[in-house]
């Protein structure tokens, strides 16, 4: 019976619950300041983000705003609802002219303008006009139902679709405005743009003529061509001959460009002949914009050297131009053109391949212009 009522005490006992380290000082100290950073840290993402979606919406092409109305949120209803604080960050924004307050004022400039209260030589310095309040007790509510402020809200959403106050956009701003400043940048002249966007060659200062941009308009000159220009002048004792080869041909203007020898040689070089040939190198010399024979006729001969320029052209009667003016059948801006153009005793041959021809690279490097064969002729007699 002992053991029994000694198992049944045993049996009632309470268990005792295993002793607890106790905390120091420096671990509640360490918890605490964790949690404190853990809250910081939270909160100072939570600002960042904040303003990071506010920068997109305001500055990025896609943002919702460019797809809604904008008056939805720009309106005076809204206004109200903000925070105190918020409305006199706003009001400080708007322009004195959205006061109730404001009292239109004469420029000091415009003659109506009068000052009693002080004198002739008195200067701006001295005017002691009181700044009205921005505030919301002094705010006009009409201004948001302004037509130029609801013109200058839809201009805003119209940059912001735009993508004018993206980031991209101020770098570029910043980088103009600084070139302005020190010089090294300015805007494009009206005539260079003009040229630029029609890609237009000033013309040679002797003529209007564009017969070989005719031609080249109607593939009867192409690139690859090779031009052969003679002229045989009155003496009979000088003949001027020079190959030239149509290195391009522009596809607006139809302005070609060639290429040449200098001083009196006629030929080019055989690598210049074959198809598909390297650039240009010297002594090869350039002719860009060409547009009339008569201007080819210039260069050439200005190349050629022999021929000076009183002895180019035979000079034509006073009275013939004299009575063409007169009858009214000659423009006299363009006599010299006429003259110049029907005087000139000269031919333009257009040596082409054939198609056959143009894979046979070997034979290009020892025949006679690349293996070209003449496509036809132009001859300019002379009017006696």
């Amino acid at each position: 019976m002992d053991e029994a009522g000694t198992s049944t005490r045993r049996s009632t006992r309470s268990k005792v619950a295993p002793t607890k380290q106790p905390k120091t000082l420096v671990a509640e100290q360490k918890s605490k300041k964790a949690s404190t950073a853990g809250t910081k840290r939270k909160l100072q993402d939570s600002a960042e983000k904040a303003e990071n979606q506010l920068e997109s919406l305001l500055t990025d092409s896609k943002s919702p705003i460019t797809t809604m109305n904008i008056f939805d949120i720009v309106n005076y209803e809204n206004l109200i609802c903000l925070s105190e604080e918020s409305q006199r960050k706003l009001c400080a924004l708007l322009p004195p002219t959205a006061l109730t307050t404001y009292q239109p004022q004469i420029d000091p400039t415009h003659p109506s303008h009068t000052n009693k209260s002080q004198g002739e030589d008195a200067m701006d310095v001295d005017s002691n006009a009181l700044i009205p309040e921005r505030s919301m007790l002094t705010l006009d509510p009409c201004v948001f139902t302004s037509s130029f402020f609801q013109s200058a809200a839809l201009t805003f959403q119209d940059h912001l679709y735009s993508s004018w106050f993206s980031r991209k956009a101020k770098e570029t701003d910043e980088k103009c405005a600084q070139g302005l400043q020190d010089g090294t940048m300015h805007a494009e002249w009206k005539d260079e743009a003009w040229e630029r966007n029609n890609d237009v060659l000033v013309l040679s200062r002797n003529t209007h003529d564009t017969d070989l941009a005719s031609l080249a308009r109607r593939s009867l000159i192409q690139e690859g061509d090779v031009i052969v220009y003679e002229r045989r002048f009155v003496n009979g004792s000088t003949i001027v001959e020079k190959d030239l080869l149509v290195r391009s041909v522009n596809p607006k203007s139809s302005a070609i460009t060639l290429l040449l020898q200098p001083s009196v040689a006629k030929n080019l070089p055989p690598a210049m002949l074959v198809i598909g040939p390297s650039d240009p190198r010297p002594p090869i010399l350039t002719m860009e914009g060409i547009l009339s024979s008569v201007e080819l006729e210039d260069e050439v001969l200005e190349t050629d050297g022999r021929i000076s320029r009183t002895d180019r052209y035979t000079a034509v009667q006073e009275d013939v131009v004299s009575k063409r003016i007169s009858d009214g059948t000659e423009d006299p801006s363009n006599t010299v053109a006429h003259v110049m153009s029907t005087k000139a005793a000269k031919s333009l041959s257009v040596w082409r391949w054939r198609d056959e021809m143009r894979g046979e690279l070997e034979l290009q490097m020892i025949q006679e212009r690349g293996g070209r064969e003449r496509l036809g002729t132009v001859y300019h007699l002379r009017n006696l």
